[in-house]
């Protein structure tokens, strides 16, 4: 039966990082699923496209009944300005939005937002299959699992069992991406699974997925090896990112089929690359040196924390003395490491400030660790949908007004404070690269790809100075003067920005980093 539903999925990035490209991973898969049952689905990729008149004009030119964005904490700003746009432009199509924030807070940003028509929480093939579905048959679209709208709210979605359902991702508007970029920056991105086995407290999977079960599912072995090898093959791609939320599932289970892929890679004797995140429990060294082997050179890890106390608040399933062991094993066998931590949060002593702190320097100074791009002094994030909020409030550490944290040791309290007025002084915030506009426009100008690769190199590596030398060092330094300044605290600190601020003063400039 050919659906009578034609919707359109428009791939919304707000990166401001000039050295970013998104494929738009997850969407492929859906338009992939939805074709492979008869819907007509297509997907549009912002990136593209030169502004939003463009992105208007090309929707109208598709003619779609239903458009589909995904809604993501980078994106949000975007999402709702051409949404706006888009909501004047065709009043009478249905405009469908979904991802983590439409499947907790569904029922806000539906007041909240009236050029949205429907939300679907969860996993969103399942739900829009079910509603070309019904719509072929002109049934009500009430008890569709994972639907939400003004007039009625459904359970929420299902799950895909068997992620080999989702078939290869679509190449919608890849050609074109990949005509931009020279072989040698070219990556490709692709998904092996989605979920993951653990629990963390302020983690968006478990309640995002929302099962009794197990959430992490995996595509077969062979399915994510065949279209790694076709894109491969394709477009010429010597290097790969793995977008799962944890690339292992969970014991034994995980640990030989990530062998399996590996020893897959090597036997098609596939000359790649690739990159993907896991877990500090996941490093085994028998199963990393073989995925060494396959050509696995970088990973993604969430330390979070080097006190034990706090590992506990996130529900890490991990203790603090677990995590060197397993650096130096990714650093016996050669692998990259990039960290992430969630370096303040309520419960942090100064004991585990310093702990955090020493943890940085041997970062800083290893030559194969790194700091992602996400601000290295982060505080903890309680949003209203995590676990981790309801304990928080239970024990009066949370300011509900703006959903931050209070600290229960004053001396930590006057640290984050002034982390806080450092950061104000930077333009490094969550997953963004900032620049000044001068440098932007010699980038631009630079016709020659030396010249642009070795701008990049300088900003990148002022920014991990920046995060991994410059700030641990004035930490530190704030540390000592909370303890031991008494009366003087606030001058002695008053002191100590102005000299982080004439430090900064060479490369700073109009906020943005030069």
């Amino acid at each position: 039966m050919v659906s009578t539903m034609k919707i359109l999925f428009l791939g919304i990035t707000n990166y401001k990082d000039p050295f970013i490209g998104d494929w738009q991973v997850d969407l492929r898969y859906t338009v992939s699923f939805l074709r492979k049952n008869g819907v007509e689905a297509e997907l549009l990729c912002r990136f593209l496209l030169d502004d939003e008149e463009a992105t208007v004009l090309s929707i109208k030119q598709k003619k779609p009944e239903y458009l589909f964005v995904h809604l993501r904490e980078e994106n949000d700003p975007a999402l709702f300005a051409i949404l706006y746009r888009l909501r004047k432009a065709f009043p009478e199509m249905v405009i469908i939005t979904g991802g983590v924030l439409a499947t907790l807070v569904g029922a806000e940003l539906l007041s909240d937002h009236p050029e949205i028509d429907w939300l679907i929480a969860g996993e969103r093939e399942p739900c829009l299959l079910e509603i070309a579905n019904r719509l072929n048959k002109g049934e009500s679209l009430n008890g569709v699992p994972g639907l939400i709208t003004r007039a009625f709210q459904n359970t929420h979605g299902l799950l895909i069992p068997d992620l080999d359902d989702l078939g290869e991702m679509v190449h919608d508007g890849l050609e074109e991406m990949m005509a931009r970029m020279p072989d040698d920056k070219k990556i490709g991105y692709l998904l092996s699974g989605r979920g993951c086995y653990a629990r963390c407290s302020f983690c968006y999977v478990p309640g995002y997925y929302r099962h009794e079960g197990l959430s992490w599912r995996c595509r077969s072995v062979s399915a994510v090896i065949d279209e790694l090898q076709h894109l491969s093959d394709r477009y010429a791609i010597r290097y790969f990112m793995f977008l799962d939320e944890n690339f292992f599932g969970p014991g034994e289970i995980g640990k030989e089929r990530a062998k399996s892929i590996a020893t897959e890679i090597i036997a098609r004797k596939l000359k790649i690359n690739y990159f993907f995140c896991c877990r500090i429990n996941d490093v085994e060294e028998e199963t990393f040196q073989l995925l060494k082997e396959s050509g696995l050179d970088r990973v993604g890890i969430g330390v979070e924390s080097m006190q034990g106390e706090s590992l506990q608040l996130f529900n890490k399933g991990v203790r603090a003395e677990q995590i060197y062991p397993a650096l130096k094993i990714l650093d016996k066998l050669e692998i990259k490491a990039e960290i992430n931590m969630i370096f303040f949060d309520p419960y942090l002593t100064m004991e585990g400030l310093r702990d955090n702190l020493a943890f940085m320097h041997y970062v800083y100074e290893k030559d194969r660790l790194s700091y992602t791009s996400a601000y290295p002094f982060n505080e903890l994030k309680p949003f209203p949908w995590s676990p981790i909020t309801k304990r928080l409030q239970a024990e009066g550490l949370l300011n509900e007004a703006d959903y931050t944290c209070r600290y229960r040791d004053p001396d930590v309290w006057e640290v984050v404070k002034f982390a806080r007025r450092l950061r104000s002084k930077l333009p490094l915030i969550f997953k963004e690269l900032v620049l000044s506009e001068d440098l932007v426009q010699r980038m631009d100008a630079a016709a020659d790809r030396g010249i642009k690769d070795e701008m990049q190199r300088i900003v990148i590596a002022l920014r991990y100075w920046i995060g991994l030398c410059l700030l641990p060092r004035y930490l530190s330094k704030a540390c000592d003067v909370v303890e031991k300044s008494g009366p003087s605290l606030y001058p002695a600190l008053d002191e100590l920005e102005n000299e982080f601020c004439k430090e900064m003063e060479p490369y700073v400039k109009d906020n943005g980093i030069l």
